[in-house]
């Protein structure tokens, strides 16, 4: 007989009141052609990660929480998803921009082709692994429609707004790292996986 103890676990639950189900956003990109962004600063923190639990320590650097600076992005969010400027979105967490990308792809079974060299970091000296998969806090994945683009770059500071790509009609993220490295994955073997 084997016997696993877990450690106590802090739970922390937050409920909102949701006053027209119209206004909840999806995961699910809309269309072709819309661009994506991400919405907060990337840090090489993988202290804990999922990265770190499969290949081992990468540096011991433990995602760390800007209060106000997460509140202000957070408030921005919310007032351009109240101007109806967003699409679709989600959260950075557990693995990172490479799962939160991959989770929007195969709900929408739509690709997309994204260039990690724009994103904003907190350092020069992030490697292309830190970008994918870091789990720095409060972040955000954004669909919009090009329409909305300046109205939408105009609810955020220069600084927290990364500009990666659009969705494209093909099965496949294609992705664009520092130093021009590139690869491409179907869709279809992310399901798989």
């Amino acid at each position: 007989k084997i016997k696993i103890s877990i450690p106590p676990t802090l739970l922390i639950s937050s409920i909102g009141i949701v006053k027209d189900y119209n206004n909840l956003l999806t995961i699910v990109p809309g269309v072709s052609g819309d661009l994506v962004y991400i919405i907060g600063k990337t840090g090489n923190e993988m202290g804990g990660s999922e990265f770190e639990k499969v290949f081992g320590y990468e540096n011991r650097s433990v995602p760390q929480v800007n209060k106000d600076i997460a509140k202000q992005n957070y408030n921005n969010f919310t007032k351009a998803n109240q101007k109806n400027l967003i699409n679709s979105a989600i959260s950075v967490g557990l693995g990172g921009a490479a799962v939160a990308l991959a989770k929007m792809a195969i709900a929408s079974q739509m690709g997309l082709k994204v260039n990690l060299r724009n994103i904003i970091k907190t350092n020069t000296n992030i490697k292309s692994s830190h970008i994918l998969f870091s789990e720095s806090q409060s972040r955000i994945i954004t669909t919009i429609s090009p329409s909305k683009r300046k109205n939408f770059e105009n609810c955020f500071e220069k600084k927290q707004l990364s500009f990666i790509g659009k969705v494209i009609k093909s099965k496949k993220i294609i992705c664009i790292m520092q130093k021009k490295e590139k690869f491409e994955i179907n869709i279809n073997s992310l399901e798989d996986k």
